[in-house]
């Protein structure tokens, strides 16, 4: 009898292993596509000798964004390792354009979406990580899928949008609305 529990817990195990093994393979065989598919080259005139981030968007109050970065494989973000830009607001899409120092190679990133508590949405058309002749563009539906959220943050599918949680409904706590990297977006910028 304790055998035959142990080659049913055996047996359960092995499959599980398989199953996981497939899905990895699987998972990472649909990271290569969308990578492929994201993936551009980029003209003499467009090729920088250190990283850069863009992001194409619109916001209709004057606000600002952060983009921190880190070079440990840890989510230990730092003011040290960011940069922050102001922008004017608009009822059309802009672009800010963070360029990182040189010998510089991050593997992971957080943007910071601004602190004017009265800004509720944002929309994003791309967001671009670039270095030397290589980029990955991001459009706006995989924003969702590429990017974690903080809980002051969500995304409207139907409207391709961002939206902020206002920060005097919740005026006990910190207005810091940001999204970081995916696992996939992360394994995406490696082979940047």
């Amino acid at each position: 009898m304790f055998q035959i529990k142990n080659l049913r817990f055996v047996f359960v195990l092995v499959v599980l292993s398989v199953y996981s093994c497939n899905n990895k393979a699987a998972q990472l065989k649909l990271e290569k596509s969308l990578l492929k598919s994201l993936k551009k080259s980029l003209s003499n005139e467009d090729i920088k000798n250190y990283y850069e981030v863009k992001i194409n968007f619109l916001a209709e109050k004057d606000d600002n964004f952060q983009l921190f970065y880190t070079e440990d494989y840890l989510l230990s973000f730092s003011e040290k390792q960011s940069i922050r830009k102001d922008f004017k607001g608009k009822k059309e899409f802009q672009e800010i354009i963070f360029g990182l120092p040189e010998n510089v190679f991050p593997d992971r990133f957080r943007i910071d979406l601004g602190s004017n508590k009265e800004q509720s949405f944002i929309k994003i058309n791309t967001i671009t990580f670039s270095y030397k002749h290589r980029a990955i563009v991001i459009p706006k539906h995989l924003i969702s899928t590429l990017f974690v959220f903080n809980n002051q943050v969500s995304f409207n599918k139907n409207k391709k949008e961002l939206h902020l949680t206002n920060g005097s409904i919740h005026s006990d706590k910190i207005y810091d609305p940001y999204l970081t990297c995916s696992p996939q977006l992360v394994r995406m910028l490696f082979d940047l």
